[in-house]
Order: structure tokens, then C-alpha cells, then sequence
């Protein structure tokens, strides 16, 4: 089955539509008209149907709870409410005394934060013993 789309190649979570003259994807949303390409839909990581050409598709919300323990005003992931931890890494750090100091672009800076499960794949996971 083919499908078009605006987006790149290899590009991940693309819109696709079922037909070229989709008012959604002919539109003039950001200014520019770029060019509608068909493209196989087996070839395309995580395709996103157009809501108007399948209005049948089930669309999956996910909910998430605000951490009591946390006093949390947006939800974000913590280890309360199923937050995975992980190390990602900062290239660059300013060293120095204020006034005097100097960016060293080389310097990798380690962060420990909490993610959500489903995007822990793009980070290191940090053990129980780390």
C-alpha cells in the first residue's frame, strides 16, 4: 500500500495520508508548499495516519498522574510515578570564577534524569548499583 507524505525519507513518525489532494496535506500551514512524495508505507518508521483520511483509527492517549511526592505542577517523569533512570551526556561546560571563566566545548558533563519507559531506549539506563 502506498500513502503520501511531505516528510524526508527515514525520517521517524511521519504523517502519511491516503490520498495526494488531502486538504491536510496540501495545506499552507507553515508559509512554504513543499512537495508531496508516495512512498511505500512498509518503508516508513512509525507512520502517523492523517485524523481526516481514517477517521477510524484509534488514536492512543496515555495519562500519566502528577507525583504527590514530588509537588509536581506539570507531569514529569520521577521515580514515584514510573520514571526509568539514565545517564545522558552534556558536550561543553563553562569552567572558572565568575568573571574569569572559559567554555571548554570538549568536556562531556554526565546528568542523571528520569524518563518515561518508552524513551529510555535512546539513553544509557543507569543499574540499581550505579
Amino acid at each position: 500500500m502506498n500513502v503520501y507524505t511531505t516528510a524526508l525519507s527515514g525520517s521517524r513518525n511521519v504523517h502519511v495520508h491516503r490520498t495526494p489532494d488531502c486538504r491536510e496535506l496540501t495545506g499552507h500551514k507553515h508559509g512554504t508548499r513543499r512537495e508531496v512524495r508516495e512512498v511505500p508505507l512498509r518503508d516508513l518508521d512509525g507512520p502517523s495516519p492523517c485524523r481526516r483520511c481514517w477517521p477510524d483509527v484509534p488514536r492512543v492517549k496515555i495519562w500519566r498522574p502528577l507525583c504527590p511526592e514530588c509537588g509536581q505542577k506539570r507531569v514529569l517523569p520521577c521515580p514515584h510515578n514510573g520514571g526509568v533512570l539514565v545517564r545522558s551526556e552534556r558536550r561543553g561546560q563553562w569552567t572558572g570564577r565568575i568573571g574569569q571563566s572559559e567554555y571548554d566545548p570538549t568536556k562531556i558533563v554526565p546528568r542523571f534524569v528520569y524518563v518515561w519507559p518508552e524513551n529510555a531506549y535512546k539513553y544509557h539506563l543507569v543499574g540499581p548499583d550505579q
